[in-house]
Parts: structure tokens; sequence; C-alpha cells
């Protein structure tokens, strides 16, 4: 072992060097960040987005959309996280419950996320995300499978606050229809994930992709939506920190 009159030299010698690397590597972080960053001058597009996360049923075989009512702007984004054992989600309109928009409307196709079922060993659920393209409007769904939607499965995005088209008028026209109908086309209007396939409508130029599958337990609700400059931020530091360690 050297002497420690030989030894605090080299010490000081390694502390100078190793500041020095993280002082340069901090100013790369900082120039990364800033350069990838938008001006702060210029409308941030996720300022006020947001993710209604809205849950398809529950561990327990309720037969319901948990919020069945979701206030959402145009640009918002409807996450939904299906629970055993098997539903679906499909627009309709209010004066034909339980059968999908496009049957009778061809210039309207809607959403349609397609069957999803789930087991109760699953640990995580599959997702399907779709985009607020107007908020002027009431949307209508249902879950298309067996008798759900007679059920009272159904919801409504941005109801109305006057008037009687109301959800729980949509509610008594649904318990009356005889047999709920499926979509013939495959996906439409949205993105799926955490399933064991991922297809993609029209919404995936409009706005983020959807989240990953969302673990079995977890309650639905609605959240902001996260900043993506967060995530480079994140990869940045780790990239700091390897490459001050590999200087050291």
């Amino acid at each position: 072992m050297l002497p420690l009159p030989l030894l605090l030299p080299l010490l000081l010698l390694f502390s100078s060097s190793a500041t020095a690397q993280s002082q340069s590597a901090i100013s790369t972080l900082t120039s990364a960040v800033s350069t990838s960053s938008p001006s702060s001058s210029a409308p941030s597009a996720t300022a006020t987005l947001k993710t209604h996360v809205i849950q398809v049923g529950d561990t327990l075989g309720t037969l319901k959309f948990f919020p069945e009512r979701v206030s959402a702007k145009r640009g918002d984004l409807l996450q939904f996280q299906f629970y055993p054992k098997a539903h679906s989600v499909v627009q309709s309109s209010f004066d034909s419950p339980c059968v999908p928009i496009g049957n009778n409307n061809n210039s309207t196709k809607g959403f349609w996320s397609g069957r999803m079922p789930v087991e109760m060993s699953n640990t995580t659920m599959p997702i399907f995300t779709i985009p607020v393209t107007d908020d002027t409007k009431p949307m209508w769904f249902y879950c298309a499978t067996g008798k759900h939607c007679q059920g009272g499965m159904v919801g409504v995005v941005n109801e109305p606050t006057t008037g009687n088209r109301t959800l729980q008028a949509y509610k008594a026209q649904a318990a009356l229809v005889e047999a709920a109908v499926e979509p013939d086309s495959e996906q439409a209007g949205g993105v799926e994930v955490g399933g064991e396939k991922t297809a993609s409508g029209s919404a995936t130029a409009t706005g983020p992709s959807a989240s990953v599958g969302v673990e079995i337990g977890e309650v639905g609700g609605e959240s902001g939506a996260g900043s993506v400059r967060g995530l480079e931020w994140g990869m940045v530091v780790a990239a700091v920190v390897g490459s001050v360690m590999m200087g050291w």
C-alpha cells in the first residue's frame, strides 16, 4: 500500500478527473434536454391531454362500465381496461342501443374493440384506447357480449345536460332490445395493447399510442397523461451515470 503522502495526490487527481467528467456529462444532458424539449412559447400538446380510464366489468363479474359516464374534451383519450370474463365495447347511437352506429349510418363507422376474453387467472388485462375527436356530441357505447347490453352494461361520453336523452333513458331502451349486435368488421377506431394481437384504426395518426397492459386489480378512473419528456430525462440521466461510471 502506498504511503499516505503519495496516496493523497492520486486521490485528488482521481476526484478532479471524475468531477470534470460529471460536469461535462451534465452539460451534455442539459444541452440534449434543451434541444429536444419544445419551446416554452409554443403550446404543449400534452399540457391538457387526459387519459380517461374506463374499467370494463370487474373481478366479481359485474355487468357495468366503471365509470359509465365520462366527461372528455377533444383530444383526450378513452382507455378501456377489460376484466374477466369476456367483454367488448361498441359505439352506438342513442336511438338504436345495442346496435353498432355504422349499421344505421354508413358515414360513421364508430369504434369496436373486438371480443376481449380474459381469464380469472390472467395477471394483466388487454386495453383498448380511442381518441375523442368530437366533444360537441354525446358518444354512446355498450358491451356486445351476450345479454350484457340489455343488462345495463352501457355508457356515454359527454352525456347531454338537458333534455331526455340521458344514460338512464338509453338503458331503458337497451333493456327492450332482443339481441345485441356485434360489428361485422375487425377492430376499428382505436389501438389494442396487452392482448394477443394489436390492431389499429384511424386513431393511430391522431394521438399518443395506447398504454401497456395493466395489472388486474387496479381501479379504473381518470388520470393525466404522462409527458414524453419525462421519459427522455430518465434515459439521459441513466446515460450520464453510465458514462461517469465508465470513466471511473
